[in-house]
């Protein structure tokens, strides 16, 4: 849909946006004479292939944020799109993958003139294409190429080193590092690199979210369930719109500190929340399980 624009947004009549899904990503026309010429696409049309996306941007000599924003698109559609199967295994669907195809793009056109990124366009790119990378390389099988895994995690680590040199205080570059770590099983350093997030933005607002589930992780991987919880719920008190996963989450630590009846409320919010979340459905079916007196270790 192209339309005429100055402000780069749209407003409904009611001057908000029910959700993200009814926001356009505005893309200026730059091969028009009419300077405010502007490209609007909404969430719910991006195309399947994305190499048609990467045409437009390509061709509008769009701004790098921009090509962010329409890989984060991507990202929501598909986790919006209730995919379990891509939920419990942790794998890319196809709208995931369409998304990491449009950042590895970016991440390539970080360097052409044609293409103008602010600082912060560039550190989403590089840091979102790290997270990438990551995930490609829990993709691999155990019983797949250790060289093909640690391929992986060596260009996640460059794009989270170069995002660093670029701004050594960027929070989400530690957090990318902490994910990696993590991923390896290094907890240690998962550790130092989530905690020093969280210490670098101790006087804003609220924390980092991503920092905080990433604490919460490393306790409950060392069996620190009572901290684990405490990280979780405090995800949830500072982010309330956080996702089902961080119910989930606080509802295992709660099972593994002998408060059933808690863990069972998180599950059912969980569900409440995304009736399409395995690890809630499942959870709760343990619960109900063990209340009924046939329980199971979760």
């Amino acid at each position: 849909m192209v339309a005429q624009s100055t402000s780069g947004a749209s407003a409904g009549e009611n001057g908000a946006y029910e959700s993200w899904m009814d926001i356009p990503i505005i893309i200026p026309v730059t091969s028009s004479y009419k300077s405010t010429l502007t490209l609007e696409i909404y969430p719910d049309e991006l195309p399947d292939d994305p190499e048609v996306m990467l045409g437009i941007l390509r061709d509008e000599s769009a701004d790098l944020s921009i090509w962010y924003d329409i890989a984060l698109a991507y990202h929501r559609t598909a986790l919006r799109s209730g995919d379990a199967r891509t939920r419990a295994l942790r794998l890319p669907s196809d709208a995931l993958s369409r998304s990491g195809a449009i950042i590895d793009a970016a991440n390539g056109a970080l360097d052409d003139v044609r293409y103008p990124s602010d600082r912060t366009g560039r550190l989403r790119v590089l840091v979102s294409s790290g997270v990438f990378n990551v995930r490609r390389a829990l993709s691999v099988p155990s019983s797949g190429s250790a060289a093909e895994r640690e391929e992986h995690y060596a260009a996640a680590d460059e794009c989270f080193n170069r995002a660093q040199k670029i701004d050594p205080f960027f929070a989400m570059s530690f957090v990318g590092k902490g994910l990696m770590n993590l991923a390896q099983g290094r907890t240690e350093q998962a550790r130092f690199f989530f905690d020093t997030t969280l210490k670098n933005t101790k006087n804003s607002n609220r924390g980092v979210l991503p920092a905080l589930l990433g604490m919460a992780a490393v306790c409950y991987a060392e069996g620190r369930h009572d901290a684990a919880a405490e990280y979780y719920c405090t995800a949830i008190t500072e982010f309330p719109d956080s996702p089902a996963s961080v119910r989930v989450g606080l509802g295992l630590c709660c099972y593994r500190l002998g408060q059933v009846d808690r863990a069972r409320a998180c599950m059912e919010r969980a569900v409440s929340m995304d009736p399409t979340n395995v690890e809630a459905i499942v959870g709760k079916a343990v619960l109900d399980l063990a209340a009924a007196g046939r329980g199971g270790d979760m």
